[in-house]
């Protein structure tokens, strides 16, 4: 569902996007809410607790970042950010934004809130598929260019993390000439290795 009043346009509400273009929180105190469990929020709480905010880390996740810790990461990242003075909300889960404030549930559907300046959300965005649309809107077009098929991938299709993201173009890349493109071919991890002698 979304987030009431989470309106990037607003000054109190940020975009991991528009904080690296340079937009900063319009107070001392802000919240960094990281739904996606990897490693932008805990990059954006990094970079705004360097600044000097007083930065909190608030996810919906039993912990943060846990997807860091299928990289051995995350214990490390965990106490970095605790070393840097950025505190982590777990299990929070944000409902609400205003100016001023932040409320929400905790994962026993308490209600809770904290006093901000601002967020920052790390959420689920919108797929862009203009070019895409662009693109197949114009089979003429397609044709006079010798262009015979045009694939979605990534993002275009579902926002989503970028090794996903990457392994969804490299999947379409090694299967661009099987009959239908659009269907993952099965995975196999086996390589048969060829007849080689034993070694005496």
């Amino acid at each position: 569902e979304p987030v009431y009043g989470a309106t990037p346009s607003l000054p109190h509400v940020l975009t991991p996007e528009q904080v690296m273009e340079g937009k900063r929180p319009p107070g001392r105190r802000v919240i960094v809410y990281d739904a996606e469990g990897y490693f932008v929020g805990p990059g954006i709480a990094e970079l705004l607790a360097e600044e000097g905010l007083e930065t909190h880390l608030v996810t919906s996740m039993d912990v943060v970042s846990p997807i860091s810790d299928l990289t051995l990461e995350g214990p490390m990242l965990r106490q970095h950010l605790h070393d840097l003075g950025v505190t982590a909300h777990r299990g929070v889960t944000v409902l609400s934004v205003e100016r001023g404030r932040v409320s929400g549930e905790d994962e026993f559907e308490e209600p809770w809130a904290m006093e901000a300046d601002a967020i920052v959300l790390v959420t689920q965005q919108v797929s862009d598929d203009v070019l895409y649309r662009d693109l197949v809107g114009d089979p003429s077009g397609l044709e006079t260019s010798g262009i015979e098929a045009v694939y979605r991938i990534g993002d275009c299709v579902a926002p989503r993390m970028i090794s996903e993201a990457i392994f969804d173009g490299h999947r379409l890349a090694r299967e661009i000439d099987a009959a239908d493109p659009t269907i993952a071919l099965p995975f196999d991890r086996e390589r048969n290795l060829p007849d080689v002698e034993p070694i005496a």
